[in-house]
This record gives structure tokens, C-alpha cells and sequence, in this order.
């Protein structure tokens, strides 16, 4: 499973994966990323991507996503990349 969205711009991308069983959000916009864990395993990933691609194309996508997957009702956690 893998979903992706890139920004027009180009500047962003944000993107739903699956790693060791987990569902992981990535953002990467101005050359930093985040990473969220997704705490619901059964989190429908229709919703998820719904929330991906409202937030790709804002100002700031990484509090965006947040707050898209919140109004989902998607809890998520930061999580350490590596």
C-alpha cells in the first residue's frame, strides 16, 4: 500500500505507507520530513488520502495533515524516522 501526493509547486509531497505492519504518514516539504504514525490500524485509508490531499497544497502541510487526519478522527503520533 502505498498513497502519494506532490504539490504543484513541487515543494511538497505527502504520502501513506505501510512499514512492519504500521500505517506511517510522510511529509516532506522545504527539504525537512515528518513522519506520523497512524494508531488506529484499521484507519480507512480512503479518509487518509481524503486528508493527504487537502492539506499537499498548503502553506504549512505538515500541521495541515494533522489537522485534517484530527477532523477524520485518524489519531496519529510523530514518529523518529530510522
Amino acid at each position: 500500500m502505498s498513497i502519494v501526493f506532490h504539490s504543484r509547486d513541487g515543494r511538497s509531497c505527502l504520502g501513506l505507507r505501510m512499514l512492519f505492519g504500521r500505517k506511517q504518514v510522510i511529509c516532506d516539504t522545504g527539504g525537512r520530513r515528518f513522519l506520523f504514525e497512524i494508531e488506529d490500524p484499521d484507519a480507512s485509508e480512503g479518509l487518509v488520502a481524503e486528508a493527504l490531499r487537502a492539506a499537499v497544497d498548503s502553506r504549512n502541510p505538515a500541521n495541515r495533515v494533522l489537522g485534517e487526519l484530527l477532523a477524520r478522527r485518524i489519531p496519529t503520533r510523530p514518529q523518529a524516522e530510522g
